[in-house]
């Protein structure tokens, strides 16, 4: 696994162990935004099988699929702009 892969990994494992920061309690609702960066380096390889959209793809999914039922999840879109 290379650099680039493992540190998407690792920022995806920070955030799943600040989770429960977010929810104080069981009953409360929590709000949290997803930005997805989709510029076009977005489309560089990560690994020799991956792209670093696909990578963020499924990172993204598992962290949604671990989140507690009291978080309300969006997603907004980044494109890139280039000055």
């Amino acid at each position: 696994m290379n650099e680039k892969c493992k540190h998407i990994l690792l920022t995806a494992a920070i955030f799943l162990l600040s989770v429960p920061a977010f929810s104080l309690a069981e009953e409360e609702e929590t709000n949290i935004l997803f930005i997805f960066d989709s510029s076009a380096s977005m489309t560089n390889p990560v690994s020799d099988v991956e792209s670093k959209m696909e990578a963020a793809k499924n990172v993204l999914s598992e962290v949604v699929g671990y989140l507690p039922e009291n978080i309300n999840v969006g997603l907004a879109k980044k494109i890139g702009v280039r000055p």
